[in-house]
């Protein structure tokens, strides 16, 4: 059985969720994570959320936060 990469806690019981994951270092060797407070019925819907999420996160195609990317980084884009 593999390791979960994510984790999903309930906020409001059957309303709100939170989602976190870990994607990686920024510059200065600190641990990153997308965090995101989702509404959903159950905490079910919510991992299907987190897993659809998870694969975004594969395949590039989700957007980070980047507000704290230094030139140096954003030049060599």
């Amino acid at each position: 059985m593999s390791r979960q990469r994510g984790s999903v806690k309930e906020i409001i019981k059957g309303k709100k969720y939170k989602i976190s994951f870990y994607i990686g270092l920024d510059a200065n060797g600190k641990r990153k994570y997308h965090i995101e407070t989702i509404e959903c019925k159950n905490k079910a819907e919510a991992q299907k959320y987190l897993s659809k999420k998870l694969v975004e996160f594969d395949t590039g195609k989700l957007p980070l936060d980047e507000s704290n990317i230094i030139v140096r980084d954003y030049l060599d884009k």
